[in-house]
């Protein structure tokens, strides 16, 4: 019987109400329909490792990343962090990039019980996660909007031909 080690990281606001249910479904669902058992290791990101004297996103939080089978990461209010913390990528962006965590797939199906669908529907979305219009990678530096009028803002994206056909072939 092997046992998974996954990382739980609750984040800010209602991450760590999300995450402690995530984790309890899981539990459950591996206990009723798998042999295997689950580890599950806390690491801090967001206010809690700012309380410790830490960024957002420490240092060995990332590194240990590497040696878990799965993650669980809970959103974070990166907008209130304290100053020196927002001009660096937040958490889940950070990890996006560091592990080139790439493809954002999230399918959608139609509930047959919902009244109010008109039609049923199984869809599949797929978006490029390291690139493109996200707030946190328009450019390098910064956020990649500007405005060069009061009532105009511009906003400019990168978009490579590496990353575009690969999501493609994802797709």
């Amino acid at each position: 019987m092997k046992k998974y080690r996954i990382a739980l990281m609750p984040g800010d606001g209602i991450g760590p109400e999300i995450c402690e249910s995530t984790k309890q479904v899981t539990e459950e669902a591996v206990h009723h329909f798998s042999p295997e058992s689950l580890e599950w290791v806390h690491l801090p990101i967001g206010w809690e490792a700012i309380q410790q004297k830490k960024p957002p996103l420490p240092q060995e939080t990332l590194d240990e990343l590497e040696a878990y089978d799965g993650w669980v990461m809970g959103p974070h209010d990166s907008a209130s962090y304290p100053e020196q913390y927002r001009q660096s990528l937040n958490p889940s962006g950070a990890i996006r990039k560091h592990f080139d965590l790439y493809a954002n797939i999230r399918p959608a199906r139609s509930v047959s019980s919902n009244p109010y669908s008109k039609k049923a529907f199984d869809l599949v979305i797929v978006r490029e996660n390291t690139e493109g219009f996200y707030a946190d990678r328009n450019m390098h530096l910064g956020t990649g909007e500007f405005m060069p009028h009061p009532d105009t803002a511009l906003a400019v994206g990168v978009f490579t031909r590496k990353a575009c056909e690969r999501i493609a072939r994802s797709a």
